[in-house]
């Protein structure tokens, strides 16, 4: 699969450091000091360029508050069969945001955030694939994290939302107990 990466901070360096084993990845980073070190990765310089690949998954691994910007910004770029993604919070407007996109999309939140993990050893964390994502957005992320070990959560946008305390919403629905 052809997946393109934006934003290589802590949580894009390590998804495209873990994913580019198994696909194609492209990366890009408003900072291209930050892309030098990757192996197996190809790397933009531009946008631009990225008219060129047609990926099948674009991953927005960009600033929190940035993220919506940055899919305005690159979906020009990418082809109508594209999976768009997020690792964000789906407290920054991205449910109207992809309502109003119109296309397949995925949004997975994994609940170690970049300061706290031990990347090497995930089998402890915890990641949230909202409900109303594509089946093909969640198949992927499913079998990504099952094969790093991360328990697996399904919330809806409405779940997942802001919550006036802290980790107190409904219980979450682990994959386990979904229908296949």
């Amino acid at each position: 699969m052809k997946i393109f990466i934006l934003g290589t901070g802590k949580m894009g360096a390590w998804l495209t450091e873990e994913l580019c084993w198994d696909h194609e990845v492209w990366v890009h980073d408003a900072d291209p000091l930050k892309m030098k070190y990757f192996m197996k990765v190809n790397r933009l310089l531009s946008l631009d360029e990225l008219d060129a690949v047609k990926p099948d998954l674009f991953i927005n691994c960009v600033a929190l508050g940035s993220t919506v910007e940055a899919f305005k910004a690159v979906l020009p770029h990418l082809p109508e069969s594209c999976v768009i993604a997020d690792i964000a919070s789906v407290k920054n407007g991205l449910e109207d945001y992809y309502r109003a996109a119109g296309r397949k999309f995925v949004s997975s939140h994994p609940m170690f955030g970049p300061t706290g993990a031990n990347f090497r050893d995930l089998r402890d964390e915890s990641a949230i694939i909202i409900a109303e994502s594509c089946e093909e957005g969640k198949a992927f992320f499913r079998d990504f994290y099952g094969k790093l070990k991360i328990r697996l959560f399904e919330y809806s946008f409405v779940e997942h939302g802001p919550s006036p305390i802290p980790w107190r919403r409904p219980s979450p629905r682990p994959w386990s107990s979904r229908p296949a």
